[in-house]
C-alpha cells in the first residue's frame, strides 16, 4: 500500500495551488487602464482538483472562498445561502462596482475573519466627499488592510476620512486617477517624460505627500502604503522629479523650480520633517503608462479652505490656481523658508 500523505501536508499543497496558480488573461502590465488584478485563479483551473476526492474538495472550497469577490448584493446573499460556512472561510472581501447604499455593515461584520477589504469604484466617475464617506461608513472600523481603486479625486478630506474611520490599518492601497501635490494643494494627473521607473519606493516613513503624512500620522499601526497612478507623457524627466523625492508634485510646480537646487532641497527637507505614521516602513508608488491619453486637469481643491490646524503650514493661505503659481512658489521659498 503506498504511503498516505498527512492531511496537513495535503492542505498546504492544495492551498499553495490555489494561491500560486496564475489567472490567465490578456493585458499589458505596462499600462494603467489595461492591467487586470485577478485575486485568484479561474475556477476552471481548480475544478478538476476539487473533484479528486471529498477531502481535497473541502480544502479547495475553503481556500477558494478565502477571497470573496462581490459584484452585486445578490452575490453575497447567494454565497451565504448556499455555502453557510463561507462566513468562517472568508478573510478578505472584494466589492466590484457595488454602490455604497447596497453595502450592509451588519452583513459584512458577520464575516468574523475578514480584516481586509478591497473596493473597486465605478471607473471614470467623480465621487464627492459624501459618497466616499458613505462607503467608508459601511465598512468595519477594525480593518487592518484597505484597498480602494479608481479614486478620481484623492484630496485632503478623502485621506482625512480614512485616517479617522480606520484606526487599526496596517496596509493601505490606493489606485487613483490623480495625485495630491503638496506644493500647490491641488489634485493633478501625473505627467513625466518617458522613461520613468515602474515602482518608486521609499523607506523609513518617507514618500507620502506632506499633508497626507500628517493626516495618516494618527494611524499608529500603519506599516505599508501603495499608491498606483497612471502617468501621461510630460516634459519633466524623472531625473528632475527625483530631486524632489517625488511624492505627487505636479508638473507645473516642478517646472517652476527646475534648476533651483536650493529650493528643491528646502522642499525635500520640509517634507522629511513632517510627522508621519510612526510605524510606516515602506511607501510604493506604482507608475503605469496612461494609454487612454487623458486625465483630469488640476483645479482648486476645497482642501485649501477650512482645514483646521492640520493643513500645510506656510501654504494654507495660497491660492493654488495655475496662473498664480509662480507668485505662490516665490513667496513660499523666499519668505516661509
Amino acid at each position: 500500500m503506498p504511503p498516505v500523505l498527512p492531511v496537513e501536508l495535503i492542505h498546504e499543497i492544495v492551498t499553495l495551488a490555489c494561491v500560486k496558480t496564475p489567472n490567465i488573461f490578456s493585458s499589458d502590465q505596462r499600462f494603467f487602464f489595461s492591467q487586470l488584478t485577478p485575486c485568484k485563479p479561474e475556477w476552471q483551473t481548480m475544478d478538476s482538483l476539487s473533484r479528486s476526492c471529498k477531502c481535497i474538495r473541502n480544502i479547495v472550497m475553503k481556500t477558494w472562498f478565502r477571497h470573496l469577490c462581490i459584484s452585486c448584493p445578490d452575490d453575497l446573499n447567494m454565497a451565504v445561502k448556499h455555502f453557510p460556512d463561507i462566513k468562517t472561510w472568508a478573510d478578505r472581501l472584494h466589492f466590484r462596482g457595488v454602490a455604497a447604499e447596497q453595502l450592509t455593515l451588519s452583513l459584512i461584520r458577520s464575516f468574523k475573519r475578514v480584516r481586509a477589504i478591497r473596493v473597486d469604484l465605478e471607473f471614470g466617475r467623480l465621487y464627492d466627499l459624501q459618497e466616499l464617506e458613505a462607503y467608508f461608513n459601511q465598512l468595519p472600523t477594525y480593518l487592518v488592510e484597505l484597498e480602494f481603486r479608481n479614486i478620481t479625486w484623492p484630496d485632503y478630506f478623502a485621506i482625512k476620512l480614512i485616517s479617522e474611520r480606520f484606526p487599526l490599518l496596517r496596509v493601505l492601497k490606493l489606485n487613483q486617477m490623480n495625485v495630491w501635490c503638496g506644493l500647490c494643494n491641488t489634485c493633478s494627473h501625473v505627467s513625466l517624460r518617458d522613461p520613468f521607473p515602474e515602482i518608486i519606493s521609499y523607506d523609513d516613513g518617507h514618500g507620502l505627500p506632506s499633508s497626507w503624512s500628517r493626516l495618516l500620522s494618527k494611524l499608529e499601526k500603519l506599516e505599508y502604503v501603495e499608491i498606483s497612478v497612471p502617468v501621461s507623457e510630460g516634459k519633466i524627466p524623472y531625473t528632475v522629479a527625483s530631486k524632489f523625492q517625488w511624492s505627487g508634485e505636479c508638473e507645473w510646480c516642478m517646472k517652476l523650480t527646475e534648476g533651483d537646487e536650493d529650493a528643491q532641497k528646502r522642499w525635500v527637507d520640509k517634507k522629511n520633517e513632517s510627522p508621519g505614521p510612526p510605524s510606516l516602513r515602506r511607501v510604493d508608488w506604482v507608475m503605469k503608462h496612461n494609454e487612454l491619453g487623458f486625465g483630469i486637469d488640476s483645479v482648486r481643491s476645497d482642501a485649501g479652505q477650512d482645514t483646521e490646524d492640520e493643513e500645510d503650514e506656510g501654504t494654507q493661505d495660497f491660492i493654488p490656481d495655475h496662473d498664480v503659481r509662480t507668485t505662490v512658489l516665490y513667496v513660499y521659498y523666499t519668505e516661509v523658508n
